[in-house]
């Protein structure tokens, strides 16, 4: 009877977090983990919830294990504690995490110890290869706006950006030759903020090719390892 009241809640609890309902669906959860403590998936859709609502004290309270304590120690921003409580979770996880989290040395000693050699030589040779440069875009967009763009492989915002400035640039010579000093303030100030705008922006499209090139790397290495497609409870946002 207790299996089915619970197999009962668990499911409505599911139906609330597909329906958009998350914070209902914890309150059912509650309940149930009230009635019967030990129910460890109710226990752990509810640790997964309160993650996913930012709800740290309700997660601590619920969290068990060593992985759960990772995690929530990470999305506090506590990444040593973090770190020190991922060691403590199974080696699989630790690496699952790692690779996650982009940290590819500590992903690189896991594999090793776990016998993966494969996966160790494959962590050495992406983390070996150059890749783009972030300042690298910024320093080249500073120079000739849009370059950086073209170095990101956005060509379409390089070439926005290198027009834009370029008329930018054109209207305020031409009303500085009309001693226009008040049109030609008004343009450069608009223009000055578009092209430190496209500075900026070129390293963000150089991260985010990395952070998509990165995301391919280990979709590829969890096809021949499925225990890798663990699903992220937290957004993977780098330290």
């Amino acid at each position: 009877m207790v299996s089915l009241v619970l197999a009962t809640a668990l499911g409505f609890a599911t139906y609330l977090v597909e329906q958009g309902e998350p914070a209902l669906a914890v309150l059912e959860l509650q309940r149930e983990l009230d009635f019967n403590p030990d129910a460890t998936e109710a226990r752990a859709l509810l640790f997964t919830l309160d993650m996913r609502l930012r709800r740290w004290d309700d997660a601590r309270r619920v969290a068990v294990t060593p992985l759960q304590q990772a995690e929530l120690a990470e999305a506090e921003g506590r990444y040593g504690e973090a770190f020190a409580a991922y060691r403590l979770a199974p080696a699989r996880d630790f690496l699952a995490f790692s690779l996650r989290r982009r940290w590819w040395a500590q992903a690189e000693e896991t594999a090793t110890s776990l016998g993966d050699l494969d996966l160790a030589r494959a962590l050495v040779a992406w983390r070996a290869q150059e890749r783009l440069n972030p300042d690298a875009a910024k320093v080249m967009s500073a120079l000739l706006p849009g370059a950086g763009q073209f170095y990101a492989g956005v060509p379409a915002s390089g070439w926005g950006a290198l027009g834009v400035n370029g008329v930018m640039a054109g209207v305020t010579a031409w009303a500085l030759l009309r001693q226009d000093w008040v049109g030609a303030a008004t343009v450069l100030g608009y223009g000055s903020r578009y092209y430190f705008g496209g500075i900026q922006h070129a390293g963000r499209f150089v991260e985010l090719r990395l952070d998509r090139e990165d995301d391919e790397f280990v979709a590829g290495l969890a096809i021949s390892r499925p225990w890798l497609r663990r699903p992220a409870i937290i957004p993977s946002e780098r330290p």
